[in-house]
Formats: C-alpha cells, structure tokens, sequence
C-alpha cells in the first residue's frame, strides 16, 4: 500500500474533518496494512459524517471479519443490507455465520446472493466452503468449479480444490491444483502443500 496515499487521506482530513470518502479511504488503507482497529475507528468517523452510505457498513463488517468479532460484522452487515441489496453483502453475511458454524443461516444467504447475481463467483466458493464444513465434498467439488467456471482467477478455490482432491484420493488433480497456484501465488501453494504433507 503506498505510504503517499495514506498520507493523502490524512492530509485531506485535517483540511476538511467532515470528508466522509476520505474516512472511508483510511480505513481501507489501515486494513490493508492489519491495523483493524484502526480502520474500525475510521470507518465509524465515516458513518457518524453520513450514516446512510452502504459500502462503509460494508467495509466495517469486513474488517470485524478479520479480527474474528462475527456478531460485530453482522450487525453492520445487517445495516448495509438496510440500505442497499447486493451480493456482495449478502456473501460476507454468510462467510460469517459460516465461521459461527450456523449452516442454515449462511446457505441462506449464499442462495440470495445467487439469485441476486448468478455471476458472482464468491458465492459459488462459499456454497462449497459449507458443503466441506457439512461434509459434502462430492457437492463442494461441483461448487468450487462453478465458482471458476465464472472467475478462474479466483485462487482459493483453486486451494480447496487440491484440499478435497486429495482428500478423495484424487492425486493427480491435487497436483494439477498444487501447480496453478505455484506458478500465480506462493504463498497459497505452501498454504496447500503443506496440507497435502500434514494429510499424508
């Protein structure tokens, strides 16, 4: 993250206290560098300046999700979706409850993400994060893929894919899962290698 960004925003907020978007920016730029609380603070500035902008509830619940506060990002989530229906809201609702283990809540809300926006890959990777947590790995299998079919980029389920593949005894496509991510992202590829030697 550029250090003159950060400083841009700062700048711009001692000239003007009440620039909601430059509150916002600051805490993007806080949790992009793992200072969550410091970005919570930011994004609650925004809010009391203008407590009707859907993306700052967004970003907050974001952010709480980072620090484990599952509730807490509920609850913000609850009043972006207050605001303004979209997918991406209705996808970080379910990460959450799915992190809380209440399955019937997070496919809830996959499913209204889906029907929101069949085109968002997001969903589809977390359909098939509850069906591993479920214990359905056929049917996570099916839903990482659709998630690729839409975003092949989308380098976590990439990740899981190896996990259940090799899990299945699907050697051979574990290994084409583990390549992938070695030659587009180190540190996943470690993240699955070392799966695949702690499950040997």
């Amino acid at each position: 993250m550029n250090f003159y960004i950060y400083s841009f925003f700062q700048e711009a907020i001692k000239k003007d206290p009440d620039y909601e978007e430059a509150y916002l920016k600051l805490g993007d730029c806080n949790t992009q560098l793992k200072q969550y609380v410091t970005g919570i603070e930011a994004y609650q500035q925004a809010i009391c300046i203008n407590p009707y902008y859907d993306q700052t509830y967004l970003h907050l619940g974001m952010t709480y999700f980072h620090l484990g506060k599952y509730q807490e990002a509920i609850n913000a989530l609850q009043k972006a979706l207050q605001i303004r229906e979209n997918s991406e809201v209705f996808a970080n609702l379910a990460k959450n409850y799915l992190a809380l283990e209440k399955y019937e809540k997070a496919e809830e809300f996959v499913l209204k993400a889906m029907k929101f926006d069949p085109g968002f890959p997001e969903s589809y990777y977390l359909y098939g994060l509850l069906y591993l947590q479920t214990e359905k790995p056929e049917k996570a299998i099916m839903q990482f893929k659709r998630a690729l079919l839409l975003d092949n980029q989308l380098l976590d389920a990439h990740l899981q894919l190896g996990k259940v593949y090799f899990q299945l005894h699907q050697y051979e496509l574990a290994e084409e899962e583990y390549q992938y991510l070695l030659e587009r992202d180190q540190e996943k590829a470690k993240q699955l290698a070392d799966f695949l030697n702690q499950h040997q």
